[in-house]
């Protein structure tokens, strides 16, 4: 059996059969002003050679007619597509979902700046945005 190694730049140290990731997580509570368009709620940069798994994805909001639209800014990996990745679009008060896990990831960007925007269709609301995922 072969021994594999890894250099951990954080660590600083080799380590064995695992390939070094950077844990991600952001979690964010905004809230939008009745008419005031769309609105920044998360976003991430994966650096040149880099990409990020995004592995968890939680979005609510607190009125209905609400909005959350993920894009990509640089290219996205594997695909050459720019531009809207997903729009998730909530019907009712109160409304929350939750997806992917690290078997069945959200999706996959790099290198650039993935943006997680929101916007309402009616009145002020409050917005929660989380997502987490690595940085490989």
């Amino acid at each position: 059996m072969e021994r594999r190694e890894f250099f951990d730049y954080r660590k600083k140290e080799f380590i064995d059969d695992i390939i070094p990731t950077l844990t991600v997580k952001r979690a964010v509570r905004r809230h939008i002003s009745a008419g005031q368009g769309s609105v920044l709620v998360g976003s991430h940069r994966v650096g040149p050679g880099s990409s990020f798994l995004m592995t968890y994805l939680g979005l609510a909001t607190g009125t209905p007619l609400m909005y959350f639209v993920i894009r990509a800014h640089g290219t996205p990996y594997p695909s050459e597509v720019r531009g809207s990745v997903d729009f998730i679009y909530f019907e009712s008060k109160g409304m929350e979902t939750r997806i992917g896990n690290i078997k069945e990831p959200v999706h996959t960007f790099g290198p650039g700046t993935f943006k997680i925007s929101s916007g309402s269709i009616g009145s002020a609301s409050d917005l929660y945005c989380s997502f987490e995922g690595l940085e490989l």
